[in-house]
């Protein structure tokens, strides 16, 4: 039927450009996996460690930005992208096993 056809190029078309914008935002994704592993080494190293020190004792860093340094910011970045990872797992894994 024609209500058929109209419907099914709606979902074409509007799957189409979703799958297009989520390759965009993987491939971003995929080119900041470097700067999240340095993020990770940098949150769980000494040096980040001396850095919270410096901050909270003296008026070195007053002048820069220091969210990184306030721990529950890169936690939370770090935790958030562990989880998405997994649903991303999860949702690719589903779409595999209904195809």
């Amino acid at each position: 039927m024609k209500k058929d056809v109209i419907e099914n190029e709606k979902r074409l078309n509007e799957l189409t450009d979703l799958l297009n914008e989520l390759n965009e935002v993987l491939d971003k994704l995929e080119a900041k996996t470097e700067d999240l592993n340095k993020l990770k080494e940098y949150y769980i190293s000494e040096e980040y460690m001396n850095d919270v020190d410096i901050s909270n004792e003296t008026d070195e860093y007053d002048d820069i930005a220091c969210g990184v340094l306030s721990e529950d910011l890169a936690y939370d970045l770090l935790g958030d992208s562990h989880q998405t990872s997994i649903r991303m797992l999860e949702i690719a894994t589903k779409m595999i096993k209904e195809y």
